[in-house]
């Protein structure tokens, strides 16, 4: 959240958007809802451009979406997997098949389903009394 905030807060003075701050506070907090909140979070952030002018409404638009695409194809998988101690493709395959298997609910599920499969997967290789 902080790091989205921070980066959309960048991006809206690099276009002088007005009340950047306050919009960049918006998405970062939108975030908090999985899936939907960066939609929910660039809505009024599109509107109040378009309102300038179509053209800046369409630089913050397009801003918005690479940002959303570098967060959630890099940035999360990565930060997950450290947490997790997967690797950032296999967080992204999860969310692919699960995602695909399971919809909404497999998004929620995949990462700590992952998880819980490599560490009985670990466990069952060394032993289940032999941890270290």
């Amino acid at each position: 959240m902080v790091v989205a905030a921070g980066v959309v807060w960048a991006g809206l003075i690099a276009v002088a958007m007005p009340f950047a701050l306050f919009l960049a506070l918006v998405a970062g907090v939108t975030r908090i809802i999985p899936v939907v909140g960066p939609f929910l979070g660039t809505i009024p952030i599109v509107g109040l451009a378009l309102l300038q002018g179509p053209d800046l409404g369409m630089e913050v638009l397009v801003f918005l979406i690479v940002v959303q695409l570098l967060e959630s194809k890099v940035l999360l998988p990565a930060v997950m997997g450290r947490q997790l101690d997967l690797r950032a493709a296999t967080i992204i395959m999860a969310l692919l098949i699960a995602s695909a298997l399971f919809g909404p609910v497999g998004i929620f599920l995949a990462a700590p389903v992952a998880a819980a499969i490599k560490e009985i997967m670990t466990l069952a290789e060394g032993g289940f009394g032999e941890r270290g």
